[in-house]
């Protein structure tokens, strides 16, 4: 049965505990609370919270006095206690995101330049259970890779689409998008061959979805109201994407992937409407 997870506010949002339950009728257990890391007056609230794919592990991100830094955490569901695995000076919603071997988690750090004092890396790193968090290895980032150059201002993210064998690293410089791809069977070694298939002179945006070998897109290159792209992973050549949803009158605000079609939302004269375009016949329907 598919454990659920949940944080429960206490006085008015002031205390949060952290539960799970065996469905969503089952018994429920506290799994964090963290009152128990109170110190010097100061009160930790959960951040956000990630299971791994089997539900055996849970990284919780925990901050300090309402800090925007903080520090990430795992507790073995089964028994309740921590795993000792503790990550500094971490930031971002990204953080804790679990490998699909459910046995090691990526995040975003900073580094300490002085007691208290935080400074961007830009570099996301990946934790294995059972290691000592100070000696993780930076996988994505600024002097990662002498191949990958990485604006040190940039927003930097990692996706790994449910199901899918690949893992997506994003560059984002503000409205555009650097999309890297890589198996994600090569986190298992000591180098990732992150491979551009996307920079930022496409004109494309944060918001993209994987379906099988296909990578969906938002650009509004050529298009200043957007249009809905799709490129082959296999053979990345975005000056040949098919395009999926055409730029019309309407702006396009974003899009989702369901089992049957493409659900497309657009803008115009603040009207909100919503598309379906079928994966086979490419037909679009409101």
């Amino acid at each position: 049965m598919a454990k659920e997870f949940f944080i429960r506010n206490y006085f008015r949002g002031k205390h949060q505990k952290f539960y799970y339950k065996d469905g969503f009728s089952g018994k429920e257990h506290l799994l964090l609370d963290p009152t128990t890391y109170s110190k010097d007056g100061k009160r930790y609230s959960i951040i956000n919270f990630k299971a791994s794919p089997d539900g055996k592990f849970v990284s919780f991100m925990t901050s300090p006095g309402g800090s925007e830094f903080g520090q990430i955490r795992v507790v073995e569901v089964a028994t309740g206690k921590e795993t000792g695995n503790v990550s500094e000076w971490t930031r971002g919603r990204m953080n804790g995101l679990w490998l699909p071997d459910g046995q090691s988690f990526l995040y975003y750090k900073y580094r300490q330049v002085a007691e208290g004092i935080p400074s961007p890396e830009n570099r996301i790193f990946q934790h294995r259970l059972g290691d000592d968090p100070k000696k993780d290895k930076p996988i994505f980032g600024e002097r990662v890779n002498p191949e990958i150059d990485v604006d040190g201002s940039a927003m930097l993210s990692i996706k790994l689409p449910a199901g899918s064998n690949y893992a997506f690293a994003t560059v984002e410089v503000y409205p555009n998008t650097e999309i890297y791809v890589a198996p994600v069977k090569s986190f298992q070694q000591a180098t990732i061959p992150w491979e551009k298939i996307v920079s930022l002179k496409d004109a494309v945006t944060s918001i993209y979805h994987v379906r099988g070998d296909d990578l969906y897109m938002i650009t509004y290159k050529h298009t200043p109201r957007f249009k809905v792209i799709r490129m082959n992973i296999q053979n990345p050549d975005i000056s040949k994407a098919d395009t999926v949803f055409p730029a019309s009158e309407a702006v396009v605000t974003s899009f989702a992937l369901s089992k049957d079609a493409l659900y497309v939302n657009t803008l115009d004269a603040g009207m909100n409407k919503i598309w379906r375009v079928d994966y086979k016949i490419k037909s679009r329907v409101n």
